[in-house]
């Protein structure tokens, strides 16, 4: 009878003991984790307090293995009466080249296509005709309009496309490159430096339509979103307020007018940046990229990575910065005048990080990546 009892307390004392163990780690860990997310909402808090333009902001940093970090500050749209959440969707602008870049090295894998194939031999007739008719139009490769050395015309610096957007207008893809044939000279002959044009993008598109034989919507969720699990990232159709109820707004001002980005329609960014996502999304994608995940073959990765001569920093769809204080790192940002996101990977520090801002009447371009410097400077992540 006592050895029962004495065998009965000492598995209480163990069982007391475990627990109080217990009890010290999450005490120990969870500290530390409120002390970083203290600190990443402290920051989003100050940078929109600087900054009165700014209408809501999203952050989320994923530490690759460990834990993830979010934080959203602000608001949905311009009623004030939704905060904005860190798992709203919302346009992500250019960081769709990654995705169409992603596409292309894949079908390159393939051996579908070649990178140094001529874009003309990849085209359906429509855009062929148009093509031949642009100057160097029918030299342009594969691989300079992934590194944006094509020279091509951007149509978005066109007043006519721009004007034309702002009543309404509903471009269609063939149409804008009809705006390239009649409004723009080409800056260079293709290959001879970098100049950034959302049309080379746009030409990828319907390469990658044409030699699939399937639309671009399908290929991005075939190929990459269902891949991965993203089921909150898609390319959009039509008019992004009328389809898609549940993604932030964004505003900016033109001659006194302020415009919601959502009630222009999708049309004219398409391939070049239409796509919608979230933080972790994002996070989840170029993680994925990074580590090879995407490709068959190892070197492929790091052909998208190569930086040719006149280019700093884009590659093939993505940037790569390489700073003392930070070392390398990837990614890319987006911008449509109403919205600033960008998401990068710090390897050294084996973190990625998105930011999204959206924008009330004035709006910069760079924002997004200001902040995610600010969030180094002022969150502990090392």
């Amino acid at each position: 009878m006592i050895s029962l009892i004495n065998r009965t307390i000492t598995k209480s004392i163990v069982l007391t003991s475990l627990f109080i163990i217990f009890i010290i780690f999450v005490e120990c860990k969870d500290p530390s984790q409120g002390k970083l997310q203290h600190q990443l909402e402290d920051c989003l808090d100050d940078y929109i307090e600087e900054n009165s333009n700014i209408l809501g902001a999203i952050a989320e940093i994923d530490i690759i293995g460990n834990n993830s970090l979010k934080a959203a500050k602000g608001y949905f749209d311009s009623a004030k009466t939704r905060p904005i959440s860190s798992s709203d969707k919302f346009t992500i602008g250019s960081i769709t080249k990654m995705f169409i870049a992603t596409l292309v090295f894949q079908l390159i894998e393939e051996e579908t296509i070649r990178y140094d194939d001529r874009i003309i031999h990849h085209l359906p007739d429509e855009w062929i005709n148009i093509l031949k008719d642009i100057k160097y139009g029918n030299k342009i490769t594969i691989g300079q309009a992934l590194s944006h050395r094509t020279g091509v015309y951007d149509y978005i610096t066109s007043l006519t496309f721009f004007n034309k957007l702002l009543e309404s207008y509903k471009w269609s893809h063939l149409e804008l490159m009809q705006l390239v044939r009649d409004e723009g000279k080409p800056k260079f002959k293709p290959g001879e430096k970098y100049s950034y044009s959302n049309t080379n993008y746009f030409l990828l598109g319907a390469v990658i339509e044409h030699v699939t034989g399937k639309s671009l919507q399908f290929v991005l969720k075939d190929n990459i979103f269902s891949k991965l699990g993203l089921i909150n990232t898609e390319l959009l159709e039509g008019v992004i307020g009328s389809n898609y109820k549940d993604i932030t707004h964004g505003y900016f001002s033109e001659n006194g007018i302020k415009y919601d980005f959502q009630y222009l329609d999708s049309g004219w960014a398409w391939a070049a940046g239409g796509i919608f996502s979230t933080s972790n999304e994002l996070n989840k994608f170029l993680s994925s990229l990074v580590s090879g995940k995407m490709y068959k073959k190892a070197g492929t990765f790091k052909q998208m990575l190569e930086l040719l001569p006149g280019s700093e920093y884009y590659a093939h769809g993505i940037m790569s910065w390489n700073i003392p204080a930070i070392g390398r790192y990837y990614g890319h940002s987006g911008y449509e005048g109403a919205s600033s996101v960008a998401v990068y990977y710090y390897p050294q520090k084996q973190i990625c990080i998105t930011v999204y801002i959206s924008f009330y009447g004035s709006s910069n371009r760079i924002r997004a990546s200001l902040l995610i410097n600010e969030i180094l400077r002022d969150v502990s992540l090392d």
